[in-house]
């Protein structure tokens, strides 16, 4: 079984796309941040997602993920910290959102969703690959488990569905409407939870699959509710 066959072809879709599946989360998310020009915006009660464990004064951690790739941190800003940026560069980062945020409004909003999107497709195929690894290594009896035609037939549709999701998300780096993200983001989340049960217990090591795939849940969870700051009036 090979992988998706055709990645988005426009960046800066493209990289984060195979960043996620070929090194983790934390590199995708930086990727995407460098080519859209500003992080991934602030969602409902000011939660936000910093990569690394370093967070700035005008935030809280609330939950560091230790996945694959590098940590990534979910934390609230103050009320009056929104125009901050969550990266280790935010002065020259803040610039380039409020650019992109004065120019573009809510369209930030809608790339980032969109790339997100492509971003855990990527981390989705990467989880089936580490499937494949895992049940090729294991048996049953004298059988392979990944030669067991219940786990064929799981992983197949798996398959399927990223291929699905994939054509549902399309090539090219125009945003998306909002039904088909929401489509994409919520089959993800349940396709990524039936390939997790396939590892056994190694699915829900913190530093494994598992941290992987809460990572892009949650990141999902976010991005429901992301709405883009008012960067423009920044001391």
């Amino acid at each position: 079984m090979t992988a998706v066959a055709d990645p988005p072809t426009a960046r800066p879709f493209a990289t984060g796309f195979q960043l996620a599946r070929r090194a983790g989360a934390a590199p995708a998310l930086q990727a995407m941040t460098d080519a859209l020009g500003g992080p991934p915006p602030i969602g409902h009660q000011r939660i936000g997602v910093v990569l690394g464990r370093q967070v700035l004064p005008s935030a809280r951690a609330l939950l560091v993920v230790e996945a694959p790739g590098g940590p990534v941190t979910f934390v609230r800003w103050t009320a009056d910290a929104a125009h901050l940026v969550p990266d280790d560069r935010p002065a020259r980062n803040a610039t380039n959102a409020a650019d992109v945020a004065v120019e573009a409004g809510t369209d930030l909003r809608a790339r980032w969703t969109t790339g997100l999107a492509w971003i855990r497709l990527g981390l989705s195929i990467g989880l089936r690959d580490a499937c494949l690894d895992y049940l090729s290594g294991r048996r049953t009896g004298s059988a392979l488990l990944v030669h067991d035609p219940m786990i064929k037939c799981q992983l197949t549709d798996a398959f399927v569905a990223q291929l699905e999701y994939e054509e549902l998300l399309g090539h090219d780096d125009a945003p998306l409407p909002a039904a088909v993200r929401t489509e994409v983001h919520r089959g993800l989340t349940e396709l990524d939870r039936d390939l997790l049960r396939l590892l056994g217990a190694s699915g829900f090591a913190a530093d494994g699959p598992g941290g992987t795939a809460q990572a892009s849940e949650l990141l999902a969870e976010i991005c429901a509710t992301w709405q883009t700051p008012d960067l423009g009036d920044q001391p």
